[in-house]
């Protein structure tokens, strides 16, 4: 969704000639500077994710895609939106601001 969204993998990573454990490690580094140790999303994740949208996107859709983003990446998975709930979210059947 994030990728969709932006262009941009959300975390991006160069993987050309790295270990297995060196890509693995670098991926939860990247993963800590967006979700802090709880699963939940950093404060500066709307600005990171604002910063990469389009202009016209709208603040309250910004606002949707960051809550649908951050009920989908909680690393407990017994903390995350079960899909059938997912699909009724704002960001998928709200209206748009954009």
């Amino acid at each position: 969704i994030f990728e969709l969204a932006t262009n941009e993998p959300l975390f991006p990573l160069g993987s050309f000639g790295l270990t297995a454990e060196q890509i693995d490690k670098e991926h939860t580094y990247r993963i800590s500077q967006l979700l802090d140790e709880n699963g939940q999303m950093h404060e500066n994740f709307t600005k990171y994710l604002t910063a990469r949208l389009p202009y016209d996107f709208g603040t309250e859709n910004v606002q949707h895609l960051v809550s649908f983003l951050s009920l989908m990446l909680q690393q407990n998975p017994q903390r995350r939106m079960p899909i059938t709930k997912l699909l009724n979210h704002p960001f998928l059947v709200g209206e748009r601001d954009g």
